[in-house]
Formats: structure tokens, C-alpha cells, sequence
């Protein structure tokens, strides 16, 4: 009767390649190395754990909010007092408020731009449905605000579209 001869590795070698790979990998490996994000330059998306963008897009999300609520008190607690100075207040509540037909159903905001450093900058797109007339529409707008920090450290509104 013939046997059979199985071949075995030997656990020596195999423990002698594990040994191996632990001391080739910490030798590319600091202990003390920390994430290095470079800083966002003009018209780069930010790092999305940067406190200013955060609080920008914060802003962004709120000022969208009141627009589709049609909530000018809340709205114009988020325009920078630069805006309201560079358009007369009728149009800046109708950027808000909008025609008396027109439903504000949704908003989205798109990943924001460090423009400056205290300023970005989102794309939005804005759903109105439009009744009346011979039936019911809807259309998106696309748009673009811009949040700022103003001289006293708030965040707000500092350019949009203004019809």
C-alpha cells in the first residue's frame, strides 16, 4: 500500500515573513503624524470640518428656510446690513416673498466655495410652483448667495439674486 506524502509549509517561515512585514510597517508610519488639510484657497471647496463653513452653510440653510416659508422677519434677520443698504427694501422682500402665486416648495443647497477668508459661497436651486392661468407648474431656479462675516462676528447674507 502506498501512502501519500503531504507537503507542509513550515511554521517557521511563515512566522518569519509575519515578523518581517511588522517591522517594514511602522517604518513608514509616524506615531505623531496628525491629518494635514491645506488651507482652502480661492475657489476651492472647503474642508467640510471647518468651523466658518459650517457656520456659513448653516446660515445658507436658514436663509432658504424663510424663503420657503416666505418669512421676510426671518429672512431679513439674515441679510447683511451691506445688502440691505445696496438694494431698496421692496425688492429685497420680494426676492423673499415673491409673487402671490407662486408656492415655494423646496430648496437644495449645493456644496459652498471658500471665496475669502469669512466668505463663501453656495449654489442654490429654488422649486416654485406657479398656479392659476391654465394650469400648474413647477420650475427650479438656480441661484447663488453668498454668506460673510460681518464686523461683528454674526454670519449673514451678504449677496443674492435681487430681482
Amino acid at each position: 500500500m502506498r501512502t501519500r506524502r503531504t507537503r507542509h509549509r513550515p511554521v517557521g517561515a511563515a512566522l518569519a515573513a509575519a515578523a518581517v512585514l511588522c517591522c517594514l510597517l511602522p517604518a513608514g508610519c509616524k506615531k505623531d503624524a496628525t491629518p494635514t488639510t491645506a488651507p482652502a484657497d480661492k475657489g476651492q471647496t472647503p474642508d467640510k470640518t471647518d468651523a466658518g463653513y459650517v457656520q456659513a452653510l448653516a446660515v445658507a440653510n436658514a436663509y432658504c428656510r424663510a424663503w420657503q416659508k416666505k418669512d421676510w422677519a426671518a429672512a431679513k434677520e439674515l441679510l447683511s446690513d451691506a445688502l440691505q443698504q445696496r438694494h431698496p427694501a421692496e425688492r429685497l422682500v420680494n426676492a423673499v416673498i415673491g409673487a402671490p402665486n407662486h408656492a415655494h416648495e423646496a430648496y437644495e443647497v449645493s456644496n459652498g466655495q471658500r471665496l475669502t477668508a469669512g466668505r463663501y459661497a453656495f449654489d442654490v436651486r429654488l422649486h416654485v410652483r406657479l398656479s392659476g392661468g391654465w394650469e400648474d407648474r413647477a420650475e427650479a431656479r438656480r441661484e447663488r448667495i453668498v454668506i460673510a462675516r460681518d464686523a461683528s462676528g454674526k454670519w449673514k447674507v451678504d449677496d443674492l439674486a435681487v430681482p
